[in-house]
């Protein structure tokens, strides 16, 4: 079943950078995408379901 009263969102940052040299004829186009896809959850665990809360959040990081 789908949690229909569910809070978590999600977010996607596009960033697009132009830049002209003077030299060339076509200007240079790049885009960089910043998802944010882990929601969030209460953090109401205790013990080894607390811990891999920490580990999951820790890997996201890196």
């Amino acid at each position: 079943d789908l949690n229909e009263a569910s809070s978590r969102s999600h977010a996607v940052l596009c960033i697009t950078l132009i830049t002209i040299d003077e030299f060339e004829e076509e200007p240079t186009m790049s885009h960089m995408y910043i998802c944010d896809l882990a929601g969030n959850e209460p953090s109401t665990g205790t013990g080894k379901q607390l811990a891999e809360t920490c580990n999951i959040n820790t890997s996201l990081m890196t």
